[in-house]
């Protein structure tokens, strides 16, 4: 559960904003971008994206824990490589609502 949620609010906190940009700021930069990181996003898969984290933060870096249980900071790494995944999807809808939600009042 613990886990679930810290990916789930990793997703949310990056991609939901991100959707707001792409939307308010339709065929700009902002918008391409946002729509290239969730076509990146959706072509990782999880099992390239955990390790090469662990590769990077905890082997490279050495600022989090490679695994383990103990305390928080065995977390982010597992929450983040979820939350990648999640906030992928999540930009393209809030966007496409949005957008839609925007074209009604005029």
């Amino acid at each position: 559960m613990e886990l679930a949620l810290a990916a789930m609010v990793l997703a949310c906190l990056f991609a939901i904003p991100l959707g707001i940009i792409a939307a308010l700021r339709r065929h700009t930069w902002a918008d391409a971008a946002a729509t290239g990181f969730s076509l990146l996003g959706v072509s990782v898969p999880n099992f390239w994206l955990g390790p090469m984290l662990i590769l990077i933060f905890s082997l490279k870096l050495q600022w989090l824990p490679v695994s383990g249980r103990a305390d928080f900071p065995t977390l982010p790494l597992p929450a983040l490589t979820l939350g990648l995944a999640m906030a992928a999807l999540l930009p393209g809808m809030t966007r496409a609502s949005l957008l839609e939600v925007l074209a009604s009042r005029t």
